[in-house]
Order: structure tokens, then sequence, then C-alpha cells
């Protein structure tokens, strides 16, 4: 991905940033230590157990928030209300793409669509190459219409069996699926980033999305690589393993 936006950038001709000195290097890094704090707190409360990744993204908002007001001193009390009321504009355009995607799940689910397809691949599929191009097939398209948390409750049950037939890791088939729903979470007609991305920007999704072809090609190559050479993905598991 930072070859690809490298190469975007060249062809674009986007002005290049001045590069940083050694002394430039450690005055940035002491002005962004609270900043870069927050990482540290978000990803130690998690694996320490103190949060879950939900509750994480609060801790990090009020933490962002007292920095921003004591330490780097840009906001203001007076800001908080166009924050928040920004803040409630985005989130309410996000979650009505979630409420429509639930309700789509709903519907797939009484109609045992999924148990469907299932039955439909375990009968006919006999190769473990190409039951995998259709378990990203699948969860391609269902992230182009459903929000990750239905697609994996919706599907994962289901195909998960199929691909352990074929003698497919079941934390190399969830990196697989997590890889799929997040490309997914970037394609129209309910991609959420775009969303959000559309909001931030005040870019037009038609316009982003022209811009967004290069990109998507990329990912499904690295969709690809991680798919048939699991030896790349399994490496940390197989390391903490």
């Amino acid at each position: 991905m930072m070859v690809s936006v490298y190469c975007i950038a060249l062809k674009r001709h986007y002005p290049p940033e001045k590069k940083a000195g050694i002394q430039e290097f450690f005055v940035s890094l002491k002005e962004a230590i609270w900043a870069l704090l927050m990482i540290v707190i978000i990803m130690g409360g998690i694996f320490g157990g103190f949060f879950t990744a939900t509750e994480a993204a609060c801790v990090a908002v009020f933490y962002a928030l007292l920095v921003g007001i004591f330490i780097y001193k840009e906001l203001k009390i007076s800001d908080l209300g166009k924050i928040f009321e920004d803040s409630a504009k985005t989130s309410a355009g996000i979650m009505f793409c979630v409420a429509t995607t639930n309700i789509l799940a709903w519907l797939m689910t009484n109609q045992q669509i999924p148990m469907k397809v299932a039955s439909v691949l375990g009968s006919s599929i006999n190769s473990k190459i190409l039951m995998l191009i259709m378990v990203n097939i699948i969860f391609l398209v269902l992230g182009t219409f459903l929000d990750s948390t239905p697609a994996i409750i919706l599907a994962v049950p289901i195909l998960l069996p199929l691909v352990q037939q074929y003698g497919v890791n079941p934390v190399h088939f969830g990196i697989i699926t997590t890889v799929n729903l997040a490309i997914g979470m970037s394609t129209p007609p309910v991609g959420i980033t775009l969303f959000v991305s559309s909001s931030i920007s005040e870019t037009p999704l038609t316009k982003m999305v022209r811009f967004m072809l290069p990109i998507w090609a990329v990912m499904i190559a690295i969709l690809l690589v991680i798919t048939y050479i699991p030896q790349i993905s399994m490496l940390l598991p197989a390391m903490f393993g």
C-alpha cells in the first residue's frame, strides 16, 4: 500500500515535504509525544484487559480532549459545541448505513441465503483453490452491502467448516475474512470509510471512487497473496503460538 501511494503521488506530482534533519526530528518527536501516547494507552489498555476496543475509543476521545485543551491548547471549551455537532452528523451518517445493513442481514438470514450458498459450494467444489476463490468473492460481495459485524455473524459460522475440510487454518481464515471486509469498508454502496472520508474532506463520493480504483486493485492483489501464501499472514501467530 505504501508503494502504491508513493507511485500515485509521483504520477500526480504531489509536492514532497521538506526532509527533516536530526534536530527537527527530535523537536517534532518532543511535540508529538502526547499524541503518540494515545497509541500506548489504547493498545496497552486493550491487551492489558483494562477495557474493550469500543471502550478504548471512548478513552481515546477523552484523552484527546484533555491534551487538546490543556497541553497543546489548540482547542477551547467554546469549540466543543461545534465539535460535538460535527461528530453527531458524521456518526449519524455512519449509523444509518449500519442500520440499513442490519436490515439486509436479517432479510438474508430469514431467507436462509447463506445456508443455501454454503450447500451449493460444498456439493459442487472439490478444490481448495476454487473454494478460497469463492470465499473471497462471497466476502467481497457481502462487504459492499453489509457492515463487518453482520457479515461475520452471517457468513463465518457457515463458511469456516467448509474451508477447514481443505485444511485451512482457522486463524488464516480469520485473516482472510478481515482483509475482505476491510476492502468492503471502502467500496460503495455501503463503504463506511468512504462516507467518513467524504464527510471529513467534503469531497463527493462520485469523485472519490474514481481515484480509489488503483487502490482497490492493489488491495485485491494483497488479498490474493494473503489467501494463497498463508506463511506470510501466519508468521506472527506462529511466533507467538
